[in-house]
């Protein structure tokens, strides 16, 4: 009988609690053939960790991709056993980074403008954020002065690139989340 372990080519990794906190769990998944592999008590690169030592060393070599949230346990147990994978972030977790950013680079931004009664920056920021999650191409006036107006606030570009560059990733994971809506 084929071991779920064979033939694996790209994993997710999340750890989720439940019962606010309390009860933690890593959840694996296979994104190739869209199933859990793996759920174990507990959350961290030690139990992430009893998920590789499960495996022969020719089913850690097949692993090229392994997706997961920004947590550094994941980065380094990757590292530790697959060190040929690449690591990529879920799209949940990136469009949720970006969205909170935004959120509070908008906040700001408003309540300066009602301070200063400034209505055409007022005007400008409304749709910032539609724009920013809406594919870049091909992008209309009223998306493109959005942009403006979001890298106006952001002269040195550490919020958000310029039009035209990649916002979505690429690859046999794009457009999927590693394991769902975790809290870590």
């Amino acid at each position: 009988m084929p071991s779920p372990f064979d033939g694996l080519t790209a994993i997710g990794v999340d750890g989720t609690s439940c019962r606010k906190g309390r009860t933690y769990l890593t959840v694996v998944v296979d994104h190739e053939r869209h199933r859990v592999i793996r759920a174990h008590d507990g959350y961290g690169k030690d139990v992430f960790g009893l998920f590789f030592k499960a495996l022969t060393p020719r089913q850690r070599a097949s692993i090229r991709v392994v997706t997961g949230d920004g947590a550094r346990w994941i980065d380094s147990c990757v590292a530790e056993h697959c060190p040929n994978a690449q690591r990529v972030l879920d799209g949940f977790h990136i469009v949720s980074w970006m969205t909170g950013a935004l959120d509070k680079v908008g906040k700001r931004l408003w309540n300066q403008a009602g301070r200063e009664h400034d209505e055409e920056t007022t005007r400008r920021m409304r749709g910032v954020k539609y724009a920013v999650l809406k594919n870049p191409d091909p992008l209309t006036d009223k998306r493109n002065e959005a942009f403006d107006a979001l890298r106006n606030t952001d002269p040195k570009g550490q919020l958000y690139p310029a039009p035209g560059g990649s916002r979505n990733s690429s690859g046999p994971c794009s457009g999927t989340p590693s394991t769902g809506h975790a809290a870590n």
